[in-house]
């Protein structure tokens, strides 16, 4: 619950924000954001419904597209040693 709130104060900050207004950089660092919260979240689905809801269509767009490569990072790092990570 804890990570659905933060994505959604985030969220809605983002939606409030014009995309013409948006600097690049800061889209792309908030996607970012959004999907490392995405992949470590314990319910994914129902986080991305609510993001589908409160982005912007192609911020949404952006995390869809960025989700597969976030998530194998994330599994390959539950994967290390504790050690190495």
């Amino acid at each position: 619950m804890f990570c659905l709130r933060i994505d959604l104060t985030f969220a809605r900050a983002l939606d409030n924000k014009s995309m013409a207004a948006a600097v690049p950089g800061d889209v792309e660092t908030g996607v970012e954001h959004l999907s490392n919260a995405v992949a470590v979240c314990g319910q994914p689905q129902q986080l991305l419904q609510v993001l589908q809801q409160t982005l912007p269509s192609q911020v949404f767009q952006l995390l869809l597209q960025r989700l597969p490569a976030v998530s194998q990072v994330h599994t390959l790092e539950t994967m290390l040693p504790a050690s190495v990570q």
